[in-house]
């Protein structure tokens, strides 16, 4: 009690100036003080953040981390160690947020079902969350073990000793002027006292030897607290290791789940692109049709049967305005797959806008982009036979799938304009709205130019026109239009050329030879009138490329129900007159059943020349 009375008595005088306070480091210590406050502010802001960022955190991080503080203490061999490892891995991925993810995508995956092209990608997408899971369990330990562990011993362990240590120093030196002080003045009373000097100099003997040993305690307190400040300070390459450590691990973590990802990756994408299940407005129309094993795109084809069955007699088709509304209805129903034209009998002009909408969004113009400078060119040549022979030229150079799927729009526009009287949309009118969406520039901003759009309408109008002419043969669009699945399952409309192969098969081997005799009667009719007006073309296309179909489609057939009429279509290298055929004509002038040359367009202009020789 009395040693603490002094305690407070020598802090009071100290305050005021009165007692002489010693320095518990020198100048250079207090510089290495210093250096470890900031070397134990910079390690416990790291610590806490680094902590923060692990997904094990909480209690399950101070278990593990005790965990590893047993296991540098007791477990020195590599084996020990290795015995708790996989065990801490695996109560660590439970933990873990992308094992949860991987399970629900797995579980997600279960409820969708085999042969969903979501499923299946939730399926590998899963099983990837899980090695990543792993990864990252792997990834979290190695931190926690080479950077967390340790610098949780630094601060936890080191720190608290030097601040214990200098709490001892302070209190050492303390105690060690208090002594000094009481010394001081005994000696001054000593000196200047009358009485009982002998008693007073024994006490400030007895002072000095307690001062003295006060004054080593202190030192070897001083000594004790230099130590463990120059110590911290000289292990800050072994702090800086653990950083070092802590960015290798990251790597290693970043460089696998890299390497996963990149494994699976490709087989993702391979899902998705030989997926049948995908949006066909504003998609390739090589991918299109590639995946659809197709040769006519999917909207193309079922809205040209459609428009062909139905509004062939209908006023302004193409040219009228469908119900924006209903469009984008149609348009999302041939996206998904799930497609009934029927329901829009009574308003076919929303048919005709989802197919303008089609070929306008595209990405390569179905006229294609790279020829698009040969088009214009070609149409500036004042020579109308000179014209669309360059035409001819730049049609042969498209390539297969454009000229194709080209070929069966144009094929049914001319259908369509030979019946202009009743519907009133002649070549030039389907030609100024249809344009438009087939044929641009991509450097044109929005893909239009005000310059060229009569051009553009020029060339389209001679297309359809001559549309015998430059696409010999004919095709068959009177096929029924069906729902359908867009390639899921087996779709009526996806295998339609299967079919009618099948179909033409079977009418072959009921006629029993029959249709032989009369294609042979008609070639040899369509000869002898060549020999006699007309020079024939070689370069034109033989029987081989004529498209025998089971159903006429020089005209469009009335709707009925039960089985369609039987007929024949041919086409010899100079006529497109078909033969046989039993669907109703259109209202107006009827095509001669036995013509043998080219059906001229209404103001159509001279015959144009023969056909340039391609090169062999």
């Amino acid at each position: 009690m009395k040693k603490q009375f002094y305690r407070v008595k020598q802090l009071a005088d100290q305050r005021v100036g009165r007692a002489e306070k010693t320095e518990i480091l020198t100048e250079d210590l207090q510089h290495v003080e210093k250096t470890v406050d900031k070397i134990k502010h910079a390690c416990h802001a790291t610590n806490k953040r680094l902590a923060a960022s692990m997904q094990g955190t909480g209690n399950d991080l101070e278990k593990r981390l005790a965990v590893l503080f047993l296991k540098s203490s007791y477990l020195r061999a590599s084996d020990d160690i290795a015995m708790l490892w996989p065990q801490m891995r695996s109560e660590l991925m439970r933990k873990l947020h992308q094992t949860a993810l991987a399970q629900s995508m797995l579980e997600s995956s279960q409820q969708l079902g085999e042969g969903s092209l979501l499923g299946d990608v939730m399926q590998n997408a899963g099983s990837v969350q899980a090695l990543l899971a792993r990864e990252l369990a792997e990834y979290e330990m190695q931190v926690e073990q080479n950077v967390l562990a340790p610098m949780t011993s630094l601060l936890e362990n080191d720190v608290p000793n030097i601040t214990q240590t200098k709490k001892k120093l302070t209190k050492t030196r303390l105690d060690m002027d208090t002594v000094k002080s009481r010394w001081l003045a005994a000696v001054k009373v000593s000196h200047g006292a009358n009485k009982d000097m002998l008693a007073a100099a024994a006490k400030a003997d007895a002072l000095k030897e307690e001062y003295e040993e006060e004054t080593a305690k202190f030192e070897a307190c001083q000594d004790t607290l230099t130590t463990e400040l120059l110590k911290f300070v000289s292990r800050e390459g072994e702090y800086s290791n653990w950083i070092i450590k802590f960015i290798e691990a990251q790597l290693d973590y970043h460089k696998k789940a890299v390497m996963t990802l990149d494994s699976i990756l490709p087989t993702l994408r391979s899902l998705l692109d030989e997926s049948e299940l995908q949006p066909v407005y504003g998609g390739s129309l090589e991918d299109h049709l590639r995946i659809q094993e197709r040769e006519i795109a999917f909207v193309i084809e079922e809205c040209v049967t459609f428009l062909y069955r139905t509004a062939m007699s209908v006023q302004g088709l193409f040219r009228l305005a469908g119900s924006a509304v209903k469009i984008r209805k149609l348009t999302a129903e041939f996206d998904a797959g799930l497609v009934d034209l029927s329901e829009f009998e009574n308003d076919v002009h929303i048919v005709t806008g989802a197919l303008k909408q089609y070929l306008r969004q595209l990405p390569e113009p179905l006229m294609t982009s790279h020829l698009y400078n040969e088009w214009i060119k070609a149409s500036a040549i004042q020579d109308n036979g000179t014209k669309l022979q360059a035409y001819w030229t730049i049609v042969e150079k498209m390539p297969a799938l454009y000229k194709a799927n080209l070929r069966y729009l144009i094929k049914f526009l001319g259908k369509l304009s030979e019946n202009s009287e009743v519907n009133k949309m002649n070549a030039s009118n389907i030609a100024i709205v249809i344009a438009p969406n087939i044929i641009w520039s991509p450097e044109d901003e929005g893909g239009v130019n005000v310059q060229h759009t009569g051009v553009q309408s020029s060339i389209v109008e001679a297309l359809i026109q001559h549309h015998d002419w430059f696409f010999p043969g004919e095709i068959d669009f009177s096929r029924k239009t069906v729902v359908e699945t867009n390639g899921s399952g087996q779709p009526t409309g996806v295998k339609s050329s299967l079919l009618n192969r099948k179909e033409s098969e079977e009418f072959k081997s009921v006629t029993g030879g029959f249709l032989e005799e009369v294609v042979s009667l008609i070639s040899l009719k369509g000869t002898d009138s060549t020999d006699n007006g007309q020079a024939s073309d070689t370069s034109k296309p033989t029987m081989n490329d004529v498209e025998q179909t089971p159903l006429a489609a020089a005209t469009p057939p009335q709707k009925k129900k039960g089985a369609p009429p039987v007929s024949v279509t041919f086409m010899d290298s100079s006529s497109t007159s078909p033969v046989g055929s039993s669907a109703p004509p259109l209202p107006g002038p009827k095509p001669t059943t036995t013509s043998t040359g080219p059906q001229k367009p209404v103001n159509a202009p001279p015959p144009p020349p023969s056909k340039p020789a391609k090169n062999r």
